[in-house]
């Protein structure tokens, strides 16, 4: 449901995804069973919302973050969190803060929120193969390591899959899945360390 400007109820913003099937009636399945018409899902100003987020990427003019964040916001508000062009925004948000090299934590958390929805879609290797991103991340994973960061559940899983998509990519043997493998390890037995004295601290 959507309200008198258009866009989708705060409370509405998340849930399942929805295919359009050529052929089928409903045209649209969404992954929770629901089907959808063409009306309740392409409504009015979806396709010039989507060609201005598609030309903030493909065709992007100088922008601030403040812009960027705008319109993101704008489009979350009309397609939900969940739509391919939210999608793909956030993607690029992501990927521009690896290339920035911000705050880990913060860069971690937006790298993980797209890419577990990748794989929940379908995508096994997720946003790694994307732009290399699974090199970024393996080259980010050495500096952190020698800089001593401290370690999280969501940074471990990412440099876990970084070197899972360099073995597929590049093959088992790469520089960069070798080089994965030991961040892997190491920061594998630094989890475990830390989770011990954890428990042996309660």
């Amino acid at each position: 449901p959507r309200g008198p400007s258009g866009n989708l109820a705060e409370d509405q913003l998340a849930g399942c995804c929805a295919v359009r099937a050529a052929g089928r009636s409903p045209p649209w399945l969404a992954a929770c069973g629901k089907t959808f018409s063409d009306d309740e899902v392409l409504v009015e100003g979806s396709q010039a919302l989507a060609s201005e987020a598609y030309f903030s990427i493909y065709q992007p003019v100088a922008s601030t973050a403040a812009a960027r964040n705008a319109l993101l916001a704008k489009v979350v508000s009309f397609f939900g969190e969940d739509h391919s062009v939210t999608q793909l925004l956030l993607r690029a948000g992501a990927l521009r803060a690896v290339h920035a090299v911000q705050a880990l934590n913060p860069m971690t958390e937006r790298l993980m929120r797209c890419h577990e929805f990748l794989m929940s879609a379908g995508w096994p290797l997720g946003m790694m193969p994307i732009h290399s991103l699974y090199k970024a991340i393996i080259a980010r994973a050495q500096a952190e390591v020698k800089a001593k960061t401290p370690l999280t559940p969501a940074w471990l899983a990412l440099v876990s899959d970084a070197t899972r998509c360099a073995a597929v990519v590049e093959g088992p043997d790469s520089e960069n899945a070798k080089v994965g493998l030991v961040l892997t390890k190491l920061l594998t037995t630094v989890a475990m360390k830390e989770l011990q004295e954890s428990e042996k601290s309660e």
